[in-house]
């Protein structure tokens, strides 16, 4: 498993290695909605500019929701263990919302899989 974070607050952001990260079950959707990483990135500098104090918490949340499930996959993962990382998952997709970088059609996947006892968030470029 890989992980992409900051180091220090001003530091950017790099890939480090996760071990001893245990195998697991993901399913991957493609919506084929097209979307432009820069556009979303540009986004979210608009609403962290005019909004710092509260994107600030939103990223910080997302980064102990990362280290939460890191936690919670360092030992054996149980049914308790994976109730939470569920639960995380679903935590993790409802913050990067908030920023605005899902779209509909992610957010009917979310439903969807919701609906048939699936966790999900988006991932890559988002919406």
């Amino acid at each position: 498993a890989m992980r992409l974070r900051r180091t220090a607050p001003a530091a950017k952001l790099a890939f480090e290695q996760v071990h001893g990260f245990p195998p697991m079950k993901v399913l991957l959707t493609n919506t084929k909605v097209p979307r432009s990483t820069k556009k979303l990135v540009a986004r979210v500098r608009d609403l962290h500019d005019r909004l710092p104090d509260i994107t600030t918490k939103v990223f910080e949340g997302i980064s102990l929701i990362a280290d939460k499930v890191l936690e919670l996959t360092s030992t054996a993962v149980d049914g308790g263990n994976l109730a939470s990382i569920c639960a995380l998952v679903s935590m993790n997709h409802k913050l990067l919302g908030s920023l605005g970088v899902s779209a509909p059609e992610l957010e009917e996947v979310c439903a969807l899989s919701a609906g048939l006892g699936f966790h999900t968030k988006l991932t890559g470029a988002g919406g």
